[in-house]
């Protein structure tokens, strides 16, 4: 399609990982740093290495610390994103009122089209036949009108 592609990654936020990990908050505070950077280079080699199966350019590869829900419609205005396609994450009712819908979030952020994927092995209790059904007379006039 003649399309550029970029590539976008929110990484967890330093504070939430450090605050979660008990041997992280015994870690001397002039080594913090040090063990953060270490983090940051670890998310961002994994998803250049994920977009170089891809052939995606290491220039057109982004990885930023912070919640995605707040940082992917930033940096989709940045970069003039045309489209934004992203995987979503089933999760049971409970947990989704626990955790939060990243995908739901974002979607009333963003400025442009979002193509959402499923992953695989998906599955709905959702029915794909239609509920709407017309009976055979409506629907013979509805295809008449058109």
């Amino acid at each position: 399609m003649g399309a550029k592609l970029n590539v976008y990654h929110a990484c967890e936020p330093w504070p939430a990982v450090a605050r979660r990990s008990t041997a992280l908050r015994q870690v001397p505070e002039a080594v913090r740093a040090e063990v953060r950077a270490a983090y940051c280079e670890q998310a961002r080699a994994r998803v250049e290495q994920i977009a170089w199966r891809f052939e995606v350019q290491r220039g057109r590869v982004h990885v930023e610390e912070g919640e995605a829900a707040k940082s992917l419609p930033g940096f989709a205005r940045r970069a003039s994103a045309d489209i934004v396609a992203m995987g979503a994450v089933s999760r049971s009712l409970p947990k989704r009122a626990f955790i939060g819908h990243t995908a739901e979030r974002v979607l009333d952020e963003l400025e442009c089209d979002v193509l959402i994927a499923k992953p695989s092995g998906f599955r709905t209790a959702v029915s794909r036949g239609s509920v709407h059904r017309l009976p055979k007379r409506a629907a013979q006039h509805a295809r008449d009108l058109v």
